[in-house]
């Protein structure tokens, strides 16, 4: 138990750094949409964001998990995907079409948060059962009727008397 305690904990902290990393992204992505014909201030910006992509890269396996639980998540990604895509077979300008990804972005960066909630959650409550069955178990004293601690009592009683004899 004290290897998965250990595991759930790095889980733990790795879901509040993926949330450290949304927070810090959504702002990053509204000042792209604010500032797209500012070409030099749009580098700064995907300077910004790729050091949080690469971050998110280093904890792929946790980042993964929670992916799997945001189903609903993946489905409006997936639906404004669709949408972008049909934008763009529709003579959509290029601006448009930016603007639009970048709000599905933050759409989905705010599922994701979403997911980090349930799934540090769960790996909370994993962790608690995890160290509480880590615990020794101590077995409780058989509960005696107090007219059997007597009847007890005599017989003890009794026997010794008896082997004295």
């Amino acid at each position: 138990a004290g290897a998965l305690a250990a595991l759930l904990r790095q889980r733990i902290d790795e879901v509040r750094e993926l949330d450290r990393l949304a927070a810090d992204t959504i702002p990053i992505l509204r000042q792209m949409i604010e500032h797209q014909l500012d070409e030099k201030r749009m580098a700064r910006l995907f300077e910004r964001l790729e050091k949080n992509k690469q971050a998110v890269n280093r904890l792929d396996v946790t980042f993964g998990l929670v992916n799997d639980l945001n189903t609903v998540g993946a489905f409006r990604r997936a639906r404004a995907d669709r949408a972008i895509q049909h934008d763009a077979d529709h003579e959509a300008d290029q601006l448009t079409r930016q603007q639009r990804q970048l709000e599905r972005d933050i759409d989905n960066i705010n599922w994701l948060r979403q997911a980090y909630d349930e799934t540090l959650s769960m790996f909370k409550s994993a962790l608690e059962r995890a160290e509480q069955s880590a615990k020794p178990k101590v077995a409780p004293l058989p509960q005696v009727e107090p007219e059997q601690k007597t009847r007890q009592s005599s017989l003890l009683l009794t026997s010794d008397l008896s082997s004295d004899l």
